[in-house]
């Protein structure tokens, strides 16, 4: 699946050899789509959107046939989604500008969500990364102006409590994305 700018989204169903338009049968007018994720072999699809107001995710259980809106927590732009594993997920965002940070929990396999309570200064950076390793162990990095510090914080508790870490030189502007291969790595 490809999502993107005006509500677009782009469906295959043979490994990418063709693709299907499916923005007229998604939420026709509907805001930039700034995230998705796609659970194999299940089916389930969650899109979020990139536009303040429009804070329910778009989901599918179906390859994308059918969607209904899901509420998730958060009332700023959802920028990503992490599964953890098949039952735990993370989904975050928020707005720079505004100095908002947020990100939502799943616990059944992203059917609900609630909003987890950040503590500062991640609930002032907008987050644009997360990477669990675990149900329990993960990784956010955030932005909050470019003459802000780079921000890393990690959880070893499902999200409960976040122990921000220091980044060699501690450079000005925004982690954009992290990678882990295990608790260490």
């Amino acid at each position: 699946a490809v999502v993107g700018a005006s509500g677009q989204m782009t469906l295959s169903n043979d490994g990418g050899v063709t693709w299907r338009n499916k923005n007229y049968t998604v939420n026709p007018g509907s805001p930039t789509y700034a995230s998705i994720f796609a659970q194999s072999p299940t089916g389930n699809v969650w899109l979020g959107s990139n536009i303040i107001g429009e804070t329910n995710l778009l989901y599918s259980s179906n390859g994308g046939t059918n969607w209904s809106l899901q509420p998730n927590g958060m009332s700023f732009a959802v920028f990503g989604m992490d599964f953890a594993s098949a039952n735990t997920a993370y989904i975050y965002g928020g707005r720079a500008t505004a100095g908002v940070g947020q990100m939502s929990k799943s616990t059944d396999g992203g059917m609900t969500w609630s909003a987890l309570a950040l503590p500062s200064p991640l609930s002032t950076y907008q987050i644009n990364t997360v990477d669990f390793v675990n149900d329990n162990t993960g990784w956010a990095g955030g932005f909050a102006g470019a003459f802000a510090p780079a921000l890393l914080s990690k959880s070893t508790d499902g999200g409960a409590t976040w122990n921000t870490q220091p980044i060699e030189t501690n450079p000005n502007g925004a982690v954009i994305s992290i990678q882990m291969l295990d608790e260490n790595n």
